[in-house]
């Protein structure tokens, strides 16, 4: 079978985990050795190597993706217009504003989905692909963000909302909610990012920069 992150990944290690109770220490350290021995061997002598050229769509997906977007667009547009009639309907426990960004966001998560699924049934088997499903490093939730969409920039749970009052950025109208102007990407890595939506991963990327140094340093001083 496929020895992949199931079998030999951190904290997972199936297949090592099997043969040191029905061996000994010894013999899965063995395992261990040769099995990267062998990895190194195959790298060595065959390459791998990837490109660019390794997250080419093809233009049926390309469509299919860009439908997925344009339907989530008018679907949130119709929120928003229900929400500032009062048509949006009550949800126990939640404010109207509260229901609109939960459901703004519930469908920002399935356009994502959609378009992970997209991408994982029209890429080629080729480097990239081959170390996303073993697990080696990255997964389809990266190859989706590097040739279809980033999706929704969230800070603590949220659509980005700070900044200006009543606005993210000086550049929008106040009181605007759509999607361009709460943090929404709908462009890939290699597309190439709005400066708006570059400065709206920006934001992201540093909240995980912080919450992955602080987090370490507090949970390790515990």
């Amino acid at each position: 079978g496929v020895i992949d992150d199931d079998a030999l990944g951190e904290k997972k290690a199936k297949l090592i985990d099997i043969i040191e109770r029905k061996y000994d220490h010894e013999t899965a350290r063995r395992f261990i050795d040769n099995a990267t021995r062998l990895a190194l061997e195959i790298v060595t002598n065959h390459g791998f190597s990837i490109s660019i050229s390794d997250l080419d769509l093809t233009a049926r997906a390309k469509n299919r993706i860009e439908s997925i977007k344009n339907e989530y667009q008018s679907n949130v547009e119709k929120l928003i217009r229900d929400y500032k009639a009062g048509r949006l309907e009550r949800i126990a426990g939640m404010t109207s504003e509260m229901n609109l960004e939960n459901r703004i966001l519930q469908l920002g998560g399935m356009v994502t989905n959609e378009a992970s699924e997209i991408v994982a049934k029209d890429l080629p088997m080729n480097s990239v692909v081959s170390m996303a499903i073993t697990g080696a490093r990255g997964s389809f939730v990266n190859l989706t963000q590097m040739c279809a969409l980033v999706g929704q920039e969230a800070l603590e749970g949220e659509r980005i909302h700070r900044g200006y009052v009543q606005r993210t950025l000086s550049h929008f109208e106040e009181g605007n909610l759509g999607l361009t102007s709460r943090g929404f990407v709908g462009s890939s890595y290699k597309k190439g990012l709005h400066p708006f939506e570059f400065f709206f991963d920006a934001m992201n990327s540093r909240e995980n920069l912080m919450d992955k140094s602080l987090h370490t340093r507090h949970s390790g001083y515990m």
